[in-house]
Formats: C-alpha cells, sequence, structure tokens
C-alpha cells in the first residue's frame, strides 16, 4: 500500500519446534521482520475496540499485511520496546495498536 510509510518498526516472535517423537518443544528462537510502516500517536477518546473499551496503546503502526505480525510479536520502535494490544486486519494492511512496556 504504501501511504506514508517513511517509518520502520521491526517485530519479533519466539518460536518453537515441536518434536513429534517426543511430544516436547525446543528452545525457543527468535525471529524478526522489519516492515516499512507509518506511526501516530493513539487517540485516547476515539479509538475504542469491539466491545466499546478504550484501547490500552500508546501508537498506531499502519503497515501493509504480513502473516508473521500477530498477537504474540513484540514490536521495537525508536529503541523501545512494545506489546501488541490489538490488530486491525483491512483489506491489504494491517493497523497495530501498540503499548510500551515498562
Amino acid at each position: 500500500m504504501n501511504w506514508f510509510y517513511n517509518k520502520t518498526i521491526t517485530f519479533q516472535k519466539d518460536v518453537n519446534d515441536y518434536d513429534e517423537q517426543t511430544g516436547m518443544y525446543s528452545r525457543s528462537e527468535s525471529e524478526t521482520i522489519t516492515v516499512c510502516c507509518d506511526v501516530q500517536p493513539l487517540d485516547t477518546q476515539t479509538d475504542i475496540d469491539e466491545s466499546g473499551k478504550l484501547i490500552n496503546a500508546n501508537y498506531k503502526v499502519y503497515c501493509d499485511s504480513n502473516s508473521f505480525i500477530t498477537n504474540d510479536c513484540t514490536a521495537h520502535y525508536n529503541g523501545n520496546e512494545y506489546a501488541i494490544e490489538k490488530i486491525t486486519d483491512w483489506d491489504d494492511y494491517f493497523v497495530v495498536y501498540i503499548r510500551a512496556v515498562v
């Protein structure tokens, strides 16, 4: 889509391999991707979820859809770590709501 993608953000996910013989998971390894995006501060007056509650986040990230990006990822932006609070999947892009990890 590339609207105003003049920033980048890195998403990180821990991946465990399942061993069918032992029925156990191996140690997790981290996988990362860096995507071009647009990052906007969250408007805490209008950004609500499906139940009508305000979304507890600091920023909205607009980026192209990517199957790697899920709620169990962490986001790294401007030297800070963020948790993903919500992902809104539109036709060809995501709105990812992120909250600072303290």
